[in-house]
């Protein structure tokens, strides 16, 4: 199975490829935290037009108890991301077996820097810095530097703006 634990609630997860792996994926969060698991679906345009329909798609609610689809092709806004951020925060609050599964076509790269602004939002890093090493060494330990879950200078960037709405005053960002 190709995902990690970042958290004992957030997990980062490459898309499923076939059949085989969607029901391997369902299962295993079915039997794990049943009723409890939220897959945040963060793939591309390309991705979802391989499949014809909503209800053969790998990471639709045939596999998931809930999905949230946030289309980007690279990075999401400040708004969504923020809005995202409050959603897992909900998510996660209601139950302690409660997991949020975060997924793009390859587990690294947007994905990656989703998970890490949530690692952020729930305080299990105090910086873009540290939130990006947990990140990295968790899903991409033996990865060289360019090849590592985060290792874009966007997607960083990206992070370090998040970090910045989190220690400034929030309220100015929910218009």
């Amino acid at each position: 199975l190709d995902f990690v634990y970042l958290s004992t609630n957030v997990v980062l997860m490459k898309a499923p490829q076939n059949e085989l792996q969607a029901v391997t994926h369902s299962n295993y969060f079915k039997s794990k935290h049943p009723g409890k698991h939220h897959l945040i679906d963060c793939t591309g345009v390309e991705y979802t037009t391989m499949f014809s329909n909503a209800e053969t798609n790998f990471l639709g609610n045939k596999y998931y108890d809930s999905v949230v689809r946030y289309e980007s092709e690279w990075i999401f806004t400040m708004k969504q991301l923020f809005h995202l951020m409050r959603q897992c925060e909900e998510w996660l609050n209601r139950n302690s077996n409660t997991v949020v599964v975060i997924v793009d076509e390859d587990g690294v790269g947007k994905s990656a820097a989703v998970a890490a602004c949530l690692i952020l939002h729930m305080g299990l890093a105090s910086s873009t810095e540290a939130a990006v090493k947990l990140v990295n060494d968790k899903r991409t330990p033996d990865a060289i530097s360019y090849d590592r879950a985060v290792s874009l200078p966007s997607h960083k960037r990206c992070i370090r703006y998040y970090e910045a709405l989190l220690t400034s005053d929030e309220k100015q960002f929910q218009t």
